[in-house]
């Protein structure tokens, strides 16, 4: 399986409230991706939780933890967009807080080899056990 295209990603919204919201395989071959089916207004409050692992393209074990991954090289994070800041904000910052947010990024040095294909246990077994990256918004 190639790369995952954002045709391929799984978003939604309950009806609330407060509204829950989840992105399943959020998109890492690109630094941000908006999400049309989770709307957000002014005032809502969010709170954010997010886990799970990327592949992150490369030779030998590649895929790293979403939210807190093991690199050397201070890449390959999950990151939130927060109305008010210049730029993306690493999720492992904001998990657990509740905030006003945007849209969602990753951080790499090269996107055409992230997805969600050939799973493995990831540096230092990071991976082991888990699944794909997920999001999980709370709006109220």
């Amino acid at each position: 399986m190639a790369g995952v295209t954002p045709l391929d990603q799984t978003s939604f919204c309950n009806p609330g409230p407060p509204r829950d919201c989840w992105v399943f395989d959020p998109v890492v071959t690109e630094t941000a991706q908006s999400y049309p089916s989770i709307q957000i207004n002014a005032g809502d409050r969010v709170t954010i939780d997010a886990g799970g692992c990327v592949q992150t393209g490369g030779k030998g074990l590649t895929w790293k933890r979403y939210v807190d991954p093991i690199a050397s090289n201070g890449l390959y994070h999950g990151s939130i967009l927060i109305p008010g800041m210049d730029s993306l904000v690493q999720l492992r910052f904001m998990v657990g807080q509740t905030v006003v947010a945007g849209e969602f990024g990753y951080q790499d040095d090269g996107y055409s080899d992230n997805g969600y294909y050939a799973h493995d246990n990831g540096t230092s077994n990071q991976c082991r056990d888990l699944g794909d990256a997920w999001v999980h918004l709370t709006i109220n």
